[in-house]
């Protein structure tokens, strides 16, 4: 498995890749563009794009991002964008910046450090939707159960 990993310091015009990308922003500002999503980029960031997904990045100046193309077709099954928010302990980013600093390096290394960035990637995704799931349950059971609420109170305070 080819893996192309580099750093991009500008906005980019539409385009697509016949691979995954994924991008991590690590400083500055913009615009992350495409069909079905559109989102604010703050450092940490992290962007799953999947392959023939046409997007578009606007960067503000003195801003950067990592991307990673690869074939990550047998760990990530994705047909619309997935976008992750910065971890409180900044995991995917320095992950991501560990594999840049050393995309030149040994390559079973940088292979190793792809699989734990796929692996944080996926338990993050996961325990995401595990949360929506649980909210919009929540959800459902108040709006069946909201009539029978307001006639006939869980509770009395009196």
């Amino acid at each position: 498995m080819e893996n192309i990993i580099g750093k991009i310091e500008k906005s980019s015009p539409p385009h697509k890749h016949k691979r995954y990308e994924i991008t991590v922003f690590t400083e500055g500002s913009g615009i992350f563009c495409c069909e079905k999503l559109q989102a604010k980029l703050t450092p940490g960031k992290i962007f799953i794009i999947p392959p023939n997904i046409e997007h578009q990045v606007f960067q503000a100046e003195n801003s950067s991002r990592l991307y990673i193309y690869s074939e990550f077709n047998n760990s990530l099954n994705f047909t619309t964008p997935v976008v992750l928010p910065l971890n409180p302990e900044n995991e995917g980013q320095i992950l991501a910046e560990m594999i840049f600093n050393n995309r030149y390096g040994n390559s079973e290394y940088v292979s190793s450090l792809i699989n734990a960035f796929v692996f944080f990637l996926l338990q993050n995704i996961k325990a995401e939707n595990e949360i929506n799931t649980a909210i919009k349950e929540i959800i459902h059971m108040i709006s069946e159960n909201f009539f029978w609420l307001r006639i006939k109170p869980l509770w009395n305070f009196e």
